[in-house]
């Protein structure tokens, strides 16, 4: 067996030359001998090595293709995705519905460790590659969105669109819970394992069970958030681009270049009467209705305010700055605030919070959160240290 550092090694020191090996294999498909060569100067043992860690495989032509282990390691160190078809990801409801009539119908125990083991497998596949197609999903969405420059409003139109129509929408079906679906497999798997778990009489079996439940609850919970983001940040990001109005975009190019364009006469100055003829009478009929009325008038004097806080950012900013260091800025608010007001309400605490925003705090975030106990709620935030100004 070789040394796996070795490999490692080689992937480092040759990491350029085998990019390229990348890019020509996803380019067209194979690498031909002569590149080979040309990429590596004709080293015939740099070319043994890529053999021997089986970074590339010999086809009987002669030709090469890269390993697909290797390429979607590069393809990961270089967040170089290219979005799954649907059907790409749907083929997982055939093996996963394969395996759990397998697994439902096992009568050995070895059979149903190796069916277990196989179902692991394949859902852990699944989930990276829903994962994968997700993220890149909105980054597409992204793209399109902001990419004013390069995209003009047609151009979006249409990319979002096929986004829509090829991913989106048949993604979206996969992702829901009915007969066809995905989940509706991964949820026999998980009815399956739950009751094999406390009813199956051997004891390593129940373990197994519990971990195949285990997995499959995870990646359920996992399956049901991606449909979320779906939902909530592709699909209505993608409904604004298409709904995107034509004025609008002429309104953007026009305030782009003010210059380009005439400018036609929005307003026409003509004199109008804002009352009609009979208005006096109208008035006098109103006035009269109320001469005969005899009503008591009481007028009630309004205290003034008293004890209103007020965001006073010089203030709070010179308070901040006479406090530091500051171990945690959210702690440091409620804080001044119970100080002054003996009561923090959640208006003003987030009033202050807005200190954050100063392009003059040097802030660090930490990898720890806390509760706030306010007096009409309870608020989860970070911790953050503020240790100097610039």
């Amino acid at each position: 067996m070789i040394d796996p550092k070795r490999i490692l090694r080689f992937l480092e020191e040759y990491f350029d030359e085998i990019k390229t090996i990348y890019k020509l294999n996803k380019q067209n498909g194979l690498i031909l001998s002569e590149e080979i060569e040309t990429i590596f100067d004709n080293s015939n043992i740099l070319i043994d090595n890529l053999i021997e860690y089986e970074i590339i495989v010999q086809r009987i032509d002669d030709t090469f293709i890269l390993n697909e282990t290797y390429g979607s390691f590069i393809s990961f160190l270089l967040d170089d995705f290219s979005l799954d078809m649907p059907e790409q990801i749907e083929k997982y409801h055939n093996s996963l519905d394969s395996l759990y009539r397998k697994l439902k119908s096992a009568t050995t125990k070895n059979e149903i460790i190796q069916t277990v083991e196989a179902l692991n497998n394949e859902i852990g596949k699944f989930e990276n590659q829903l994962q994968k197609n997700i993220s890149k999903l909105i980054k597409e969405t992204k793209y399109i969105k902001a990419n004013n420059q390069k995209l003009d409003y047609p151009k979006k139109l249409q990319k979002a669109s096929e986004l829509t129509i090829t991913y989106v929408k048949p993604l979206n079906i996969i992702l829901q819970n009915h007969s066809e679906s995905i989940l509706y497999i991964i949820d026999n798997i998980i009815d399956e394992s739950s009751q094999q778990r406390f009813n199956n009489k051997d004891d390593n079996l129940k373990r197994i069970y519990t971990k195949l439940y285990n997995s499959y609850d995870k990646t359920k919970n996992e399956i049901l958030n991606k449909n979320r983001l779906l939902i909530n940040e592709v699909i209505p990001l993608l409904d604004r681009i298409r709904s995107g109005s034509d004025i609008l975009t002429g309104c953007i190019n026009f305030l782009n270049d003010t210059n380009s364009y005439a400018v036609p006469t929005l307003l026409d100055k003509q004199r109008d009467i804002t009352y009609s003829t009979n208005a006096e009478y109208e008035a006098q009929n109103i006035w009269e209705g109320y001469t005969d009325i005899n009503e008591d008038i009481i007028i009630n004097e309004t205290k003034p305010l008293e004890n209103t806080w007020i965001f006073n950012k010089h203030k709070y900013k010179n308070r901040l700055l006479k406090s530091l260091p500051i171990e945690n800025f959210y702690t440091w608010i409620y804080e001044e605030l119970e100080n002054e007001l003996n009561i923090v309400e959640s208006k003003n605490f987030f009033d202050l919070s807005k200190l954050i925003f100063d392009n003059d705090i040097d802030i660090e975030y930490k990898n720890k959160r806390i509760d706030i106990k306010l007096s009409d709620k309870v608020i989860d935030v970070p911790t953050i240290e503020i240790r100097s100004l610039n």
